[in-house]
């Protein structure tokens, strides 16, 4: 047993979650709102001896600021009108900005930019073309095949076959559901399932651990050795430190690329995503680089539509998909199929790669599951899910 016990508000948020090595989580949060407001992790006696963020938010929740109690991790966040990054600052401050129609086109000193192909190619004029002077090409279906110092060849549904990263090659395998179920890579393949599993033939093999929708554990077999390490992630579910064997922690700049320290005994990475050994994170239905924070792929599924097998033009866009009882969205951020969490990454997640979430609400809606399953529909229960779904359904911008 690997979770000896965990407690929730009257709201159903996680409270205080122990584990059996007696270590502890605890969440804390500001009223009325109820928004998160400190994560810790300590011990009973000593609550915060390892860890202790604290969160700001703006008035329509945007996450100003994350505060390192008990370190100099101190975050702070600033937003242009339409809830995009656009500062933030850790030691020195970075700078983001975009165009009207959601593309990154300055990256913390970096510049990029973008091109149109022809309608009907699945990729307008959202595709990424040069960055940091380095050129990026597509194919027909919108789909990266190199930049970044990779190239890529793809299957027919829109997955990675191979990606050639610093001269290795990395395959991929999928199943029916186009769910990822084996990677090889330099003779060492790796078999998934669900992500819960995974097994190195002829090496160790590693069981996740779930709990409200994150992953808490892993256990880690090595022949006759097992060993087990905690997972403590931040309101987001990127792992942030580990307990147990290693001790390791790391941080993320806000698009996820990881600027300091490491957590070897787990791939498990930002916001609880696959890290490949390509520098790509695995986000399900698609692969995001985190040193551009845009996806390689262009999205199958746009909020408000049905899955779009051609892309219209901007133009079109404007005026058949935000018109008056258009099904379409209204947000024009959300016509960019292949930006990040409409370029919020602080304050929102995309655990599917197909759909932005508030970090915040997700996670709550995945504890209303787990109780449903474990005790059954009730007006408890099924009131605090109907609650939940709605603040998430409610705009993020």
């Amino acid at each position: 047993m690997l979770r000896r016990a965990t407690t929730y508000t009257a709201l159903d948020q996680p409270l205080q979650q122990t584990f059996r090595n007696s270590a502890q989580q605890r969440w804390s949060y500001a009223a009325p709102l109820m928004r998160l407001s400190g994560i810790q992790v300590g011990t009973s006696a000593d609550p915060d001896s390892t860890y202790y963020r604290t969160y700001g938010y703006d008035k329509v929740g945007n996450i100003t600021s994350i505060t390192d109690q008990k370190g100099t991790q101190d975050e702070t966040f600033q937003y242009d009108h339409r809830d995009r990054l656009r500062f933030w600052t850790q030691g020195t401050t970075r700078e983001y900005r975009y165009d009207t129609i959601g593309n990154m086109v300055f990256n913390a000193g970096v510049t990029a930019k973008y091109g149109s192909s022809l309608v009907g190619t699945g990729s307008g004029p959202h595709q990424l073309r040069e960055f940091n002077n380095q050129p990026y090409s597509y194919d027909k279906n919108g789909n990266l095949t190199s930049g970044g110092g990779r190239s890529i060849s793809w299957m027919p549904q829109n997955l990675p076959l191979h990606i050639t990263h610093n001269n290795v090659v990395e395959g991929y395998d999928y199943n029916g559901d186009d769910a990822r179920v084996k990677k090889v890579r330099s003779g060492v393949t790796t078999i998934s399932l669900e992500g819960l599993w995974e097994e190195v033939i002829g090496g160790e093999s590693k069981r996740y651990y779930t709990l409200n929708g994150r992953t808490v554990a892993v256990r880690n077999f090595n022949g006759t050795t097992q060993t087990v390490s905690m997972l403590y992630t931040d309101h987001q579910g990127s792992v942030k430190l580990i307990g147990a064997a290693g001790g390791g922690s790391q941080e993320f700049d806000p698009w996820g690329k990881r600027r300091s320290g490491a957590v070897p005994e787990t791939k498990r990475n930002f916001t609880g995503q696959y890290l490949d050994d390509t520098g790509l994170l695995f986000y399900n239905a698609r692969y995001y680089d985190p040193a551009i924070g845009r996806f390689l792929s262009a999205d199958t599924i746009v909020p408000g539509s049905t899955a779009l097998t051609t892309w219209p033009s901007d133009s079109t866009a404007r005026e058949s998909w935000q018109g008056e009882g258009s099904s379409g969205p209204t947000n024009p951020q959300d016509l960019n199929r292949y930006s990040y969490v409409n370029n919020n990454p602080v304050t929102n997640v995309d655990p599917t790669g197909h759909w932005l979430e508030s970090a915040i609400d997700i996670g709550f809606i995945a504890y209303d599951l787990y109780d449903i399953q474990q005790n059954g529909l009730n007006w408890t229960n099924g009131l605090a899910l109907a609650a939940d779904i709605v603040s998430l359904a409610l705009p993020v911008v």
